[in-house]
């Protein structure tokens, strides 16, 4: 019963070892295009007047993409 367990645990950590190389650079592309989607005044003023809790979340998500806080996570 704990071998199984323990060979489960390892399956799926190799699982998430092979996909997080492609999950890093997912979510780096993404922090990208908000970015520029936010730099754009005419969609942030549109965020801000009819989405503003989709424009304050994608605020948060860029803060946290901070590069000193990527780093922190790789590590």
């Amino acid at each position: 019963m704990l071998e199984e367990e323990s060979d489960l645990l390892v399956r799926d950590l190799k699982a998430m070892e092979e996909s997080y190389g492609t999950d890093v650079l997912t979510l780096s592309i993404s922090a990208g295009y908000i970015g520029r989607l936010l730099a754009n005044t005419a969609v942030e003023q549109f965020l801000g007047k009819y989405h503003s809790d989709i424009l304050g979340a994608l605020r948060t998500f860029l803060a946290e993409m901070k590069p000193g806080k990527v780093t922190a996570l790789a590590s």
